[in-house]
């Protein structure tokens, strides 16, 4: 993992360093782990919220919650820019996780909530519904 500015990234997720980022900073190495064997170390994953900021490592883990048996209550994520496919990864992240959850803020480079679909009160058609009323 590379620390340099606000511009901290682990080589594996492709992210590109911006132009003007220094990378003569520290340069750490560190221990990962799946988010699988992470939510081991919970009793019920089903009422667990998940939040992420990992400087482009979101893509990878919102791909792993598919094939989770359990999946977490919500989860919250910042989405970071990685390569010149950015938004395409990004939506297609967010086009796999709306198979199991309803986005409750999605905001392109910021935050992105999510809630499991079986946990809301609402279906993704109502929410719509309900918006177009105001």
């Amino acid at each position: 993992m590379k620390v340099c500015g606000d511009s901290t990234l682990a080589s594996q997720t492709g992210r590109a360093l911006p132009r003007d980022a220094s990378t003569e900073r520290e340069e750490l190495v560190c221990q990962g782990v799946t988010l699988s064997d992470a939510l081991l170390e919970f009793k019920n994953i089903g009422e667990t919220s998940i939040l992420m900021n990992c400087e482009g490592s979101e893509y990878a883990i919102l791909d792993s919650i598919k094939s989770l048996p359990v999946k977490p209550f919500s989860i919250f994520f910042q989405t970071h820019t990685t390569d010149s496919n950015s938004f395409e990864r990004l939506y297609k992240a967010r086009a796999e996780i709306s198979h199991f959850y309803l986005p409750i803020v999605c905001e392109d480079w910021a935050w992105d909530v999510w809630l499991r679909k079986d946990a809301s009160p609402l279906s993704a058609l109502e929410i719509e519904r309900f918006n177009q009323k105001d």
